[in-house]
């Protein structure tokens, strides 16, 4: 018999919200959170509406209190979606249960690395391009919350989040932890939308996805975390329930 798992903490910041009520919010309003890009410069960033964060990486780091320069956009959301899903299934030592982070990216540490990548010889530069792999960017979300345990990084382009959510049931289901935090985090630079323009798959005003006049999609930046607990948690402690999840597949 595997173990239930329980979804009971959410952490989310996006262009439509910075917490999992305001995101509601404005999912049940229409709201795209569509906007011209302001963050970086590119021939194309006022041409395609992105779902940009309208909170520069500088004011990010100082809200979460951060000091380190090499800390990417990417590592700023998600150290705050994760941070905030601890924070909601009201978790006061990580390190109390058999846990896991399990945390996914595809875009990593690219603002750094594009920031340096003409000095990429100098070797004053070659920490910041060098430390903003997949992995690191894990590594400097646990390191924020002063996670010591099980860690695993996922990069499977857009399926990365899911299979994050996979990986951690499995974990549950099997025994092997009792809590498990997951999610993904992503920002928007100028290779992803330069990227994307190359393929000729943007749209330059809000997509129709299924539209028979359909021009393309739209490109965002976010990040969202869950932390998910076994039935083990659940008999110890009073928690609130968001949901369970009872299984899933990627076939893709």
């Amino acid at each position: 018999m595997t173990n239930k798992v329980a979804i009971t903490g959410i952490g989310i910041i996006s262009s439509i919200g910075d917490e999992i009520n305001t995101v509601t919010k404005s999912l049940f309003e229409s709201k795209t959170g569509l906007s011209l890009v302001e963050n970086f410069d590119s021939i194309y960033s006022k041409i395609y509406p992105c779902g940009e964060i309208k909170i520069s990486s500088i004011d990010l780091a100082k809200s979460l209190q951060i000091n380190k320069s090499n800390f990417s956009r990417s590592s700023l959301l998600g150290a705050y979606a994760a941070r905030q899903a601890i924070s909601d299934s009201k978790i006061n030592d990580l390190n109390k249960y058999r846990t896991g982070f399990i945390s996914s990216t595809s875009v990593a540490g690219m603002d750094i690395t594009e920031k340096y990548f003409n000095n990429f010889e100098i070797d004053d530069c070659k920490n910041y391009v060098e430390n903003n792999n997949p992995g690191d960017i894990t590594s400097q979300i646990v390191d924020f919350i002063n996670f010591t345990g099980f860690t695993s990084t996922i990069s499977t382009a857009c399926s990365s989040s899911a299979n994050a959510i996979l990986f951690g049931m499995k974990l549950i289901n099997s025994n092997y932890l009792d809590r498990v935090i997951v999610g993904g985090t992503d920002c928007l630079t100028k290779f992803t939308l330069n990227g994307f323009r190359s393929l000729m798959i943007l749209s330059d005003e809000e997509c129709k996805p299924f539209d028979h006049n359909r021009k393309g999609l739209n490109l965002g930046e976010g990040a969202g975390y869950l932390v998910m607990e076994s039935e083990k948690i659940l008999a110890n402690e009073k928690k609130e329930i968001y949901a369970y999840i009872e299984g899933g597949a990627n076939i893709n």
